[in-house]
């Protein structure tokens, strides 16, 4: 009470004094406390209103029904209040309507700041939307009172509650409330704008509400077009940029680049700015940063969301607001100056709106110069162009308006210039219409000066579209009435100096010259169409001469300095463009636009290539000025000719159609080629042409054609006549054309014309002649002469007759040569034929053309191709070529453009003339130093190019290939100017620099030199020393090889051979033996030569030891090589050349004989001085123990000889030991005999061969008598030869004296030569011996001692023969003829083979084989005596040592291989004609202990010669038949095969027998092999050896007969047909690689009775086999009929009949014909078939079949389900093979199982869509069709199958009821039916599985008994399962014959094809869900298609391809 009291009273009294201080409460944090006056702060209105109060609703609800009109009822959710209404007018500055302002001001609610949000969220919990909507107008009315300094504690809970609760401000009222503090508040004043603060925070909480919304509400539209207007308060307030962004969304506007707008920062107004007026304390501007802080940190936020199009829905209703606020603002009463600056910001807001920006633009020029209003003004045209995207009619005037504006400024044009460089970008029809406008604009009378700048831009950002779009506005001004041509010429000068030559010439002349098809051209009157063309020619030829630039005209004037021509250049490809497009205009386009005569044509075309007169181009305007005309005509005329151009003018000429005839065509295109090439080659591709039907056109423009009305005999052609003038001048275009363009045309020109040829040698040799220089010879001229006056001739007759032909079918006169008129204008047209004569007129034009265009010298820089190099190759070298040294003279600085062969020739023909020019006059001294500084430049250009380490090496290659090739020329003088060239060439530059004290006229260093030096050094130093010596020396070496067969140089031939061996290709096998062939073929063929460079006695050349050295280092690294075995890598030799040769070091090497033999001659020579490989190579061929190497034929593989006589000889004639005894080895006493009598032997060989025949008197007696046939002359020999000093011979002439040869024979030793150590002959004069004493008679006893001592011990040559001598005593006179016994050499043998026998045997034999000297002339004697008495213990000695000395290679082998067939003859004599006489001569064998294969070949070989062979082969046959497998049968084959290699040739029956005797098969015997082991081998022998007629005659033999013996197995005649298909000599000569198409050929081509045999034999082996022999067979049966359809049918008919007649191997037969028809199926159409081919699918089950492959790949398509179409295609095709060849089907059932497992895991829809259950569908249907051969298939394979659909069942059936489903359920259920009816047991075994499946399913289909049946008799037991077939019968189909015949009824009686047509309808709905109803109606159907009516067809066809596809036949 007292406080109160106390606070009453001092409220009493608070007017008189100050009350006392009373302590308040604090606020809650975050509550602001005002610090103004204390009167203001306990006013009791204040306290009162900050309590809340409650709002009696009761008359506000009222009102708010009333005010809103789409308001929402209490309690209603607040997100589904509507929006704010848009039908709320406008009131600019805040003025709004009484009601609008009273309605969220009435449902304001006194707020509390701080249970703000609180309250709002209880309210919203609660559902008291209205009191929300309450609460958040009394938050905008506070905030409207305190607008300038807001509750920050309000601030932030609005905020908060926009971030929590964003929708409840999207209400209606909420939405007005909030708007309303967007509007400006009356109450301040107009120039203070106040704080932004409150409107900000309300276009956060807006934006927050709307961020997500995609339609708002227009009164945000309202609002910023009011604020903008006005102050622009918070449209430009960066904090409200995201809401301002989303409002303008609904004007479309395209806001232009922050950097193009000219407004000033400060122009805009920064957040939160304090008006100048409003009070200022330190707590307000504390929370108002808290305020600020927080609002920030939201807008940041929202600033951030993406601007979306808001008003997509609301686009009219916007247009036309903006519209009417825009026009209001602009049509107000007041001067352009007094429109704020805030309009023209609000219209390039809303530029957007197309009305709004004709509007601005209208406008523009105005504002633009205003100084007040010029940025914004700038700001705005940038918009306006922005927003000009649409192109429509508003757009055009836009545009109008804008071109229109003048601008004076320089600011402001260029501003004006960049907003149209904006325009141009936003839509692609802006250029055209900017172009067209401007273009009018600067032909009106109202010229804007700003045209030209805006052309500029255009070209500059456009120029190919703008040059084409102002080709299409001159266009439509030309086709205007009046005459714009002299205003275009005017403005179109302008336009290129505005554009400083910056512009597309040849696009604005295309444009010019595009064809016009629109009506306005078409209505033109033929004059405006004729001044059309004139008008565009004459554009045309504007464009041309503009194109000339000051850059041009300078470059052009400045001919002689080139160093800035690419201005030039450019301008000229410009202009050939625009003349090739302006020809082909005229060519394709003009003809159709217009119809001109020939004059205007003509004109056109050469006004259009400057071939006019000059005022024809400046009689229009007087431009090009006077001074300026011809150069600029000048250059415009001269200008490069495109292939393109050329082309279209030759096709002008010869077309009918175009007023332009073939002369004047040519002509044209001359002039034009001349034109270009006058330009100049180094002007790039100034006559560029690639194609070469130019040339067929251009001479076809030449042809001459008879007037049409001219009918020719019948039967008669004219000839190919040209017009001569124009003839001639189309060569020389040619000529021209290959000039410039040699690398296409060169090739073609200079191989297929000759004319062209020889023009082009003409203008290059700079020689006018024909025929031309370098086809000319001594030998032909005359025969060229002759030839062409022959072609003239002939070429006048056809030219006469001709004419006499076109006389007679017009005036009927008579034609000669004195009144022909075409004589002398025709000539024949052979292009590509022989060279005509040309007149004399023509060549002096070719020399004028040459010397104007230089056609020659370009020719002569081609390289490619080289016509220089094939004219100086074709001259030769022995001709002189003048104009060569005139064309290099020429050349001064430019060597390098010329060939290298080129400058050689020129060096060549320099150093000619160096010896020719010694007595030239004193005044000729100068042209004789320029001359040698010519050369002097061209020997450092071929040096330098030689020398280079970087140079090219194909370049070198040339230069030392031209000299080189000299080398190998015939003629003498070439050779030697080549050495000469290539020692000048190859000298060292120094070499050559003369001093400077030296005469001018010094000689070439190299004359004063020997010759022999220069080839020397020029080879042998200089060449090696080049850079790229490395590269080139193969090719040098190559060439020196062929210079070596032709030089005659001795020093020559030397330099190359050291040179050869220096550098020879040691590791190029193949290179290195061409080589040594052709050194070999030097030393042979050239002896002469090669004697005189080699080291002889008479030899004086100084290089003769390097010479040798040089060969023998070449052959000695070739036969090291040779006999390496990784070398040998040869080719057989068919001349057989090559020999094989083998040392006995065990290596081999195959050589040329030739080779061969120049490697002895080599050797015998003798060692050469210094270093060689002498001895190497003499140890190869001669080794020191004497032996050499042994030679064999390569192709023959016999023993080759070696040293022929002559090489022997040359052996002999050798100083060397080794050679002289290897010639003097084994030679028979003629050969020395002939050797004495030769001459220039030397004495020591001279001995060694008087020694020789001294020895040979011990042997060789009866030869000895032969070989000399004048004793008397030969012994005056020996004497001659004993007095040169020879010692030897005593005997040899004792025996020549003597007449008793025998006493010489027996007392040899009394003069024989002492020998020295190594085997060679002392050279002593003649020793006289003593007698030795008589010796003892030699007994048998003494041979084994003799024996002993010969061959066991150790003794040294001259003892083994002192011991040796007795026993050939005694063995001589046994074998004379009066001998009675041979007893001593029977001991003799028998002690030899005893010693071979025992323990020592192996070193007596190598014994033997080592002492040759004792042991060949003992079993030479051996064999004599052999020879004489048939001693079978010599016979049997003779054979065993022979086959002991098999592999052994020595002279003692190589002897008895020659001795042995005489040895053994004795066998030869028995008689082989019996059985008896083959089993004697096979013990004769069979007793040989070591040599049957020798006793054999004796037999045989008797057995050839005599005339019982035939015999013989009969016995031997029959010896083999009765016993074939005895140990000497495998002789008795052999023997066979060497007398009758044909085996079956001469006896067939029992040969037949023999080869194929089943024998073997009767005893049981598994194996087929035949009578015996050796069948086999005589069966390959007979087919790989026999003759075709032979093998034809044993298949007749074997199959002709049908009863053929059952002995003949028939494996053995299978085997032999079969391999007689594959004889390797059928297919030799064909291709290895089987063509793609290749079609087999039938080899055996047998009769259908020898077919017949066939099958039985290969019915007969299944049947005696126990593996399946028909599948092996049957390759051969099917290559046997081979297609023939005929034999095929015959074969089924006979396995048809053994069938049916139930025969032997009836089932054999019928597998095989399984197996035929597996293989053939078309048997199946066979009668013979039906009911003999088999239905089980098993046979044949592995059988290979060449179908598997096709119905693999259809199962494999039907697989693929991911293309429904190719599923299709592969189910029509497997139910057709279902239908027709089930058996080929079931082979794939284990594929068909495994394609469908897997596919039911899916769920059904995704199993459904993936076309899995179609694949089912078609496995059904195909499974229905394979039926009842399905059953009885492989058990396995089908449940697989069925597994498959069980699953299908289980997941899906039971619990989908699709249609698909029902159908496969009752289908399959048929399936399972038909399978338990017919083998109920296996079908039981597979579906009890499935019982309960099948009852679910029974369950489920009630309706189809055939489930119901198969549950009841798959749950049968199983004593009841043999009464199931009984049981269970095929359910009746669903549609019977009865039930269809109404229906078959009807379609045969109506006759109104609509009934037919409806009844088909109906039975094609019922065949979609039945399709087997179709095949009781199917004959009707087949009836129908012929019907009249389309319909019917059309039906009836579908029904029967549908009942096709279901059920296929």
């Amino acid at each position: 009470m007292d406080r109160g009291s106390k606070s009453s009273g001092t409220s009493s009294s608070s007017g008189l004094r100050r009350g006392p201080k009373v302590k308040t409460t604090l606020a809650p944090p975050g509550d602001f406390i005002a610090l103004g006056s204390k009167q203001r702060a306990v006013a009791a209105p204040l306290s009162d209103s900050t309590e809340p109060k409650p709002i009696i609703r009761k008359s506000v609800a009222g009102t708010k029904r009333d005010g809103l009109a789409s308001g929402t009822a209490p309690g209603a959710s607040l997100s589904k209040r509507s929006k704010l209404s848009s039908s709320h007018s406008f009131t600019p500055l805040g003025k709004g309507s009484e009601s609008e302002r009273s309605l969220h001001e009435t449902l304001a609610v006194e707020v509390d700041s701080l249970d703000f949000v609180d309250d709002v969220l209880d309210c919203l919990d609660s559902g008291n939307d209205e009191r929300v909507e309450g609460l958040l107008c009394g938050a905008v009315k506070h905030l409207r009172a305190n607008r300038t300094r807001p509750d920050s504690v309000l601030f932030l809970a609005l905020l908060y509650l926009a971030k929590l609760r964003p929708l409840v401000f999207s209400s209606e009222v909420v939405i007005d409330a909030f708007c309303s503090l967007l509007k400006r508040d009356v109450s301040y004043s107009y120039k203070s704008k106040g704080n932004v603060l409150v409107q900000t925070l309300s276009c956060s909480l807006l934006m927050a509400a709307f961020k997500d919304e995609e339609s708002w509400p227009e009164a945000f539209i309202k609002v910023y077009m009011e604020d903008a207007l006005g102050d622009r308060s918070w449209v430009d307030n960066e904090e409200c940029k995201a809401f301002v962004d989303n409002i303008l969304t609904a004007f479309n506007t395209k806001a232009p680049p922050k950097s193009s707008l000219l407004l000033q920062p400060g122009d805009t107004l920064k957040s939160y700015d304090t008006p100048s007026g409003s009070p200022s304390h330190a707590e307000d501007d504390k929370s108002a940063d808290t305020s600020e802080s927080a609002h920030r940190a939201n807008t940041a936020d929202l600033n951030n969301l993406p601007v979306l199009s808001r008003y997509h829905f609301l686009q009219d209703s916007v247009e036309s607001l903006v519209l009417d606020i825009v026009k209001e603002q602009l049509t107000r009463r007041q001067s352009m100056d007094a429109i704020s600056r805030n309009v023209l910001k609000l219209l390039l807001a809303t530029c957007g709106v197309g009305e709004v920006r004709l509007l601005a633009s209208q406008r523009l020029e105005m504002w633009l110069q205003n100084p007040k209003l010029m940025r914004p003004a700038q700001d705005l045209l940038m918009s306006v162009c922005l927003n000009c995207n649409q192109h429509n009619q508003t757009d055009v005037e836009v545009i109008s308006h804008l071109i229109r504006i003048r601008l004076k400024t320089k600011p402001l044009i260029n501003h004006y210039m960049l907003c149209f460089r904006e325009l141009l970008n936003q839509h692609q029809d802006n250029l055209n219409t900017i172009l067209k406008h401007t273009i009018y604009n600067e032909l009106s009378t109202a010229r804007n000066p700003n045209n030209m700048g805006l052309l500029a831009v255009i070209f500059q950002h456009f120029p190919d579209v703008a040059a084409k779009l102002l080709a299409q506005v001159f266009q439509d001004l030309l086709m205007n009435r009046d005459d714009y041509l002299r205003a275009l010429r005017v403005l179109f000068r302008e336009i290129v100096r505005a554009l400083r030559h910056e512009i597309n010439f040849p696009v604005f002349c295309q444009g010019l010259m595009v064809e016009r098809k629109d009506s306005a051209y078409r209505d033109l009157e033929p004059a405006l169409k004729e001044r059309f063309l004139v008008s565009v020619v004459e554009l045309v030829t504007l464009c041309v001469m503009l194109a000339v630039t000051p850059a041009v005209r300078e470059s052009a004037q400045s001919r002689g300095d080139r160093r800035d021509v690419e201005a030039l250049r450019n301008y000229q490809q410009q202009v050939a463009l625009i003349q090739r497009d302006a020809i082909y205009w005229m060519y394709t386009t003009l003809p159709k636009m217009f119809k001109l005569g020939q004059n205007e044509y003509i004109h056109s075309l050469h006004k259009l290539l400057f071939m006019e007169q000059g005022e024809s181009s400046h009689n229009k305007d007087n431009w090009p000025p006077e001074g300026e005309r011809s150069l600029i005509l000048r250059i415009a005329s001269d200008v490069p000719l495109l292939e393109d151009t050329l082309i279209w003018i030759l096709l002008m000429g010869l077309s009918k159609d175009l007023p332009l005839n073939a002369p004047d065509a040519l002509e044209l295109a001359d002039h034009l080629v001349k034109r270009a090439a006058a330009l100049g080659a180094e002007t790039t591709d100034v006559l560029r042409v690639g194609r070469q039907e130019v040339i067929d056109m251009i001479f076809n423009l030449c042809a001459y054609r008879h007037p049409e009305n001219i009918t020719l005999p019948a039967g008669y052609t004219a000839p190919s006549l040209a017009i001569s003038a124009m003839y001639w001048k189309a060569w020389g275009m040619l000529l021209i054309l290959t000039a410039f363009n040699a690398q296409t045309f060169g090739q073609t020109a200079w191989e297929d014309y000759p004319m062209l040829r020889c023009f082009m040698e003409n203008v290059m040799t700079s020689q006018y002649t024909y025929p031309p220089p370098s086809a000319v010879t001594k030998d032909n001229i005359d025969e060229l002469r002759g030839q062409e006056s022959q072609i003239a001739h002939l070429e006048k007759q056809h030219i006469l007759e001709f004419e006499s032909h076109l006389a007679a079918a017009s005036t009927g006169a008579a034609i000669s040569e004195s009144n022909s008129l075409l004589l002398s204008q025709l000539m024949m047209m052979e292009p590509a034929g022989p060279a005509r004569k040309p007149p004399k007129e023509v060549f002096e034009q070719l020399q004028k053309l040459n010397k104007l265009l230089h056609i020659g010298q370009m020719l002569c820089r081609s390289r490619k191709p080289d016509f220089l190099l094939q004219i100086i190759q074709q001259q030769g070298t022995s001709r002189s070529m003048p104009w060569l040294v005139e064309l290099v003279q020429a050349s001064e600085s430019s060597l390098e453009v010329l060939p290298v062969q080129c400058l050689c020739e020129f060096l060549l023909h320099d150093i000619t003339e160096e010896g020719e020019e010694g007595e030239e006059a004193k005044t000729e001294k100068l042209h004789k130093e320029k001359k040698q500084l010519k050369h002097r430049q061209l020997l450092g250009r071929l040096q330098t190019l030689l020398r280079d380490p970087n140079g090219n090496m194909e370049t070198v290659q040339q230069v030392l290939s031209y000299f080189l090739k000299r080398l190998t020329s015939g003629q003498a003088s070439v050779r030697q100017q080549a050495i000469k060239g290539l020692s000048v060439v190859l000298a060292s530059p120094k070499e050559h620099q003369p001093e400077e004290d030296e005469d001018s006229d010094t000689e070439v260093a190299m004359d004063t030199e020997e010759d022999d030096d220069v080839t020397r050094k020029w080879l042998l130093q200089q060449l090696p020393s080049i850079a790229l010596f490395d590269e080139v020396k193969q090719m040098v070496a190559e060439t020196l090889r062929q210079a070596c067969q032709v030089e005659t140089e001795p020093s020559a031939i030397s330099a190359y051979l050291q040179f050869l061996s220096s550098y020879m290709p040691a590791a190029d096998m193949s290179r290195l033996a061409a080589l040594v062939l052709d050194v070999g073929q030097l030393i042979i063929d050239r002896p002469t030569v090669m004697n005189f460079i080699l080291p002889s006695e008479s030899c004086r050349f100084d290089g003769a030891d390097k010479t040798l050295a040089a060969i023998l280092e070449i052959f000695t690294t070739y036969i090291m090589q040779a006999r390496m075995p990784s070398k040998e890598i040869y080719s057989w030799s068919e001349s057989q050349d090559q020999i094989l040769l083998q040392w006995g070091s065990g290596e081999a090497a195959t050589l040329h004989i030739l080779v061969v033999q120049a490697m002895i001659i080599a050797l015998t020579f003798g060692r050469p001085k210094g270093e060689s490989c002498y001895q190497t190579l003499l140890d190869i061929w001669f080794t020191p123990d004497g032996s050499v190497p042994s030679a064999f034929l390569v192709d023959t593989s016999e023993e080759a000889l070696l040293f022929p006589d002559w090489l022997k000889l040359r052996m002999i004639r050798a100083n060397v030991d080794r050679l002289v005894d290897a010639a003097l080895k084994d030679l028979e006493p003629a050969k020395l005999v002939l050797f004495v009598q030769s001459f220039g032997i030397p004495v020591p060989s001279m001995n060694k061969l008087l020694a020789a025949l001294d020895d040979c008197l011990l042997h060789k007696h009866t030869g000895m008598d032969d070989a000399v046939l004048d004793r008397t002359y030969m012994a005056q020999l020996v004497k001659v030869q004993w007095l040169r000093g020879v010692s030897t011979g005593r005997s040899f002439y004792g025996w020549l004296s003597d007449s008793n040869a025998d006493d010489v024979e027996m007392n040899p030793e009394e003069e024989k030569p002492v020998e020295k150590e190594g085997g060679a002959l002392a050279s002593v004069g003649p020793v006289k011996e003593k007698k030795e004493k008589e010796e003892e008679p030699f007994t048998v006893g003494s041979v084994r001692g003799a024996v002993a001592r010969v061959f066991a011990s150790e003794l040294s040559g001259s003892e083994q023969q002192k011991q040796l001598r007795p026993l050939q005593r005694a063995l001589a006179a046994e074998m004379r003829p009066s001998a009675a016994t041979c007893s001593i050499a029977e001991e003799l043998c028998a002690v030899m083979s005893g010693m071979l026998e025992g323990s020592t045997g192996a070193g007596f034999l190598a014994s033997l084989h080592a002492r040759t000297g004792a042991s060949i002339p003992l079993f030479s004697v051996l064999c004599r005596i052999q020879k004489k008495s048939v001693s079978s213990v010599l016979t049997t000695f003779l054979e065993k040592i022979h086959l002991e000395s098999k592999g052994i290679d020595s002279a003692l082998s190589r002897f008895l291989e020659t001795v042995m067939p005489a040895a053994t003859s004795r066998a030869a004599g028995v008689q082989l004609s019996t059985k008896e006489g083959i089993s004697q001569a096979l013990a004769v064998i069979s007793r040989a202990s070591s040599g049957h294969e020798l006793a054999l070949k004796t037999i045989m070989d008797s057995c050839m010669d005599s005339t019982t062979g035939s015999s013989t082969i009969r016995s031997l046959v029959e010896t083999l038949l009765s016993s074939p497998d005895t140990p000497m049968s495998g002789l008795l084959v052999d023997w066979l095969a060497r007398l009758n290699p044909e085996i079956i040739s001469l006896h067939s029956d029992v040969q037949i027998k023999l080869l194929f005797s089943g024998k073997a098969e009767a005893d049981g015997d598994d194996e087929d092999h035949g009578s015996s082991l050796s069948q086999p081998y005589l069966l390959a022998l007979l087919i790989h050896q026999g003759r075709y007629e032979t093998l034809r005659r044993c298949i007749s033999l074997l199959c002709d007969s049908p009863g053929v013996d059952d002995n003949v197995s028939p494996a053995a005649v299978l085997d032999f047909l079969s391999a007689c298909v594959q004889i390797p000599k059928l297919w030799q000569g064909r291709d290895k690689k089987i063509p793609k198409r290749y079609k087999e050929e039938n080899v055996l081509a047998l009769s259908l009775m020898q077919l017949l045999s066939v099958v039985d034999f290969i019915l007969r082996e299944a049947e005696k086999t126990a593996e399946d022999s028909l599948n092996k067979r049957l390759s051969l049966l099917l290559r046997c009929c081979l297609g023939n359809k005929s034999l095929l049918q015959g074969v089924v008919k006979h396995l048809a009949k053994i069938i049916k007649l139930q025969k032997n191997k009836w089932q054999s037969a019928q597998r095989l014909l399984m197996l035929v028809y597996i293989n053939a199926p078309s048997i199946r159409s066979y009668s013979e078939t039906r009911g003999v081919l088999s239905t089980d699918p098993s046979c044949g089950a592995d059988a290979p079949m060449q179908l598997d492959a096709v119905t693999h790949s259809m199962l494999t398509a039907l697989a693929r389900t991911d293309s429904a179409a190719e599923m299709t295609t592969a189910n029509i095709k497997c139910r057709k093979m279902a239908a027709c060849h089930p058996l080929l089907l079931l082979r794939q059932l284990p594929f068909i199982a495994a394609c469908l497992k897997g596919r039911t895991q899916l769920n059904f829809a995704e199993f459904a869509q993936r076309r899995h259950l179609v694949l089912f569908i078609s496995v059904l249907g195909m499974l229905e069709l394979l039926q009842p051969a399905l059953f009885r298939a492989d058990t396995v394979h089908v449940h697989e199958v069925l597994e498959s659909f069980f699953d299908l069942l289980q997941n899906y059936a039971l619990d989908h009821g699709d249609r698909e489903l029902v159908d496969i359920v009752r289908r399959f259920s048929q399936l399972l039916h038909q399978y338990m009816t017919l083998h109920p047991q296996q079908a039981k075994t597979c579906l009890q599985k499935h019982t309960e499946l099948l009852q679910s399913l029974a369950s489920l289909h009630t309706e189809l008994s055939t489930l119901r049946s198969l549950v009841a008799g798959v749950s049968m037991s199983g004593e009841e399962t043999a009464a199931i077939s009984v049981m269970l019968s095929r359910p009746p189909s669903p549609w019977s014959a009865s039930q269809m015949q109404p229906l078959k009824m009807k379609l045969s009686q109506l006759d109104s094809t609509t009934e037919i047509a409806d009844l088909l309808r109906s039975l094609a709905t019922i065949s979609t869900r039945k399709v087997e109803s179709l095949e009781f109606v199917l004959p009707e159907l087949q009836a129908l298609l012929f019907s009249m009516s389309t319909e019917v067809r059309d039906i009836a066809h579908d029904l029967v391809v549908r009942h096709v596809q279901h059920r296929p036949r």
